[in-house]
């Protein structure tokens, strides 16, 4: 299973456990590049032009929301390339962030159960849908 996690900031929690969590599962984890404010991750040069590829490769897609997802030009552009091209589409929202940004609430669709191995166990189940 190919599972690409979104979110702006994969080397911190609650994205990171879920990585780790996926990938000690048994998934194959892509993610969004390193935000540049927690280090640099080469794939920045070419990111906007290659992330529809990179997320059309998923069988999974899960947006991270946290306190500044909502505002966030760069983790629209993933959710609408994941609409356009992912199948199974979910969100996990373990802090109960609300989003409050119009534009964004199109994208939140699916939340995952808040606890994380919940959320591993939906998001690697093999069922479509």
């Amino acid at each position: 299973m190919r599972v690409f996690v979104s979110s702006q900031a994969v080397t911190r929690p609650p994205a990171a456990d879920l990585i780790h969590a996926l990938r000690s599962a048994g998934a194959m984890v892509e993610h969004s590049p390193i935000n540049p404010a927690d280090g640099s991750d080469p794939r920045w040069t070419t990111w906007y032009a290659d992330l529809a590829d990179v997320i059309a490769k998923s069988d999974v897609f899960v947006v991270v929301i946290d306190d500044v997802w909502d505002s966030s030009t760069w983790m629209a552009s993933e959710a609408d390339a994941a609409k356009r091209y992912v199948a199974r589409r979910a969100v996990w929202n373990p802090n109960g962030v609300s989003v409050t940004a119009v534009g964004m609430l199109t994208y939140l669709e699916n939340e995952l159960p808040h606890l994380l191995p919940e959320a591993v166990a939906e998001v690697v189940r093999n069922e479509p849908g």
